[in-house]
């Protein structure tokens, strides 16, 4: 019995790990996912932009170049061009990619120009988009994700051409 019991004990201590590795990794795909989602809404919005179509208020995307841009976290944070509230293009009634108010990740994306292939017509701008979870502590958390410098942030890259 005493043998059985040792090798209950640390077969359950297995289970219980593997349990906080796979919410982790939940979470970073979770995250990948979000990214991928900012990407595409924003390589869509400079299509529209760019073929003169009607665009969305309240994006916050700025005109085309090097920028960086925070996303909504809170909910309360206006566009500066026509002072529209962000979260009704970012939250769930429109792109969906913050979920919810005070959510377990903070999301910011940087474009920039790519030097090596900056020759009218095929300028091509690099988006780079990072996910971290916050360390706010009203915030909720994803179980198994720390708020340290843990490694856990995630860090997407796309191209597009203008």
């Amino acid at each position: 019995m005493t043998i059985m019991a040792l090798v209950l004990v640390g077969i359950l201590q297995m289970f219980s790990v593997s349990l906080i590795i796979n919410k982790g990794a939940a979470a970073r795909t979770q995250m990948l996912f979000k990214c991928q989602q900012v990407v595409e809404n924003i390589r869509w919005y400079y299509y529209v932009t760019g073929h003169s179509l009607a665009t969305p208020t309240g994006t916050g995307i700025p005109a085309l170049g090097a920028v960086t841009v925070d996303l909504p976290y809170d909910g309360t944070e206006t566009d500066p061009a026509d002072g529209n509230l962000l979260w009704t293009f970012w939250g769930p009634n429109g792109a969906n990619v913050m979920e919810a108010p005070n959510g377990p990740y903070q999301i910011r994306y940087v474009i920039q120009q790519d030097p090596a292939q900056a020759v009218a017509p095929n300028v091509v701008w690099v988006i780079t988009v990072s996910a971290v979870p916050t360390n706010v502590a009203t915030a909720t958390h994803y179980f198994g994700i720390g708020t340290t410098s843990s490694g856990k942030r995630v860090d997407y890259v796309a191209q597009f051409t203008q």
